[in-house]
């Protein structure tokens, strides 16, 4: 029995690379450096991973308060840390300050894209 070799069009090599091009720009690449013990840099960490996302700070409170165009809306509660999202569907989660950063921003992404 001999395998056949699957064939494509010059065309359906274009669209697939036209596919991989585009999928290559929107992908979000994040690098959270550890903070050092002892410090503490609130939830600055997740706005800046957040801004890189395309979500903008609030004209009145910038670096407490983002909004993505879904809707979807995350903001620092209190000093210690503490944090939500209020998602488009009308979905709110709390976040503790000890939740980690990367949980945070992966919960947001996804109420972003859901």
């Amino acid at each position: 029995m001999t395998e056949r070799i699957p064939t494509f069009t010059a065309g359906e090599i274009a669209r697939w690379q036209a596919r991989q091009r585009q999928a290559r720009s929107t992908n979000l690449h994040l690098v959270i450096t550890r903070p050092e013990p002892g410090e503490w840099l609130g939830r600055l960490d997740v706005v800046e991973a957040l801004e890189a996302a395309g979500w903008t700070g609030d004209d009145d409170m910038p670096l407490s308060i983002l909004r993505h165009p879904s809707g979807a809306v995350f903001g620092v509660s209190n000093e210690d840390g503490d944090s939500s999202l209020d998602c488009a569907n009308g979905e709110v989660i709390e976040f503790p300050s000890g939740v980690p950063t990367v949980v945070i921003v992966a919960a947001c992404l996804a109420a972003a894209h859901a």
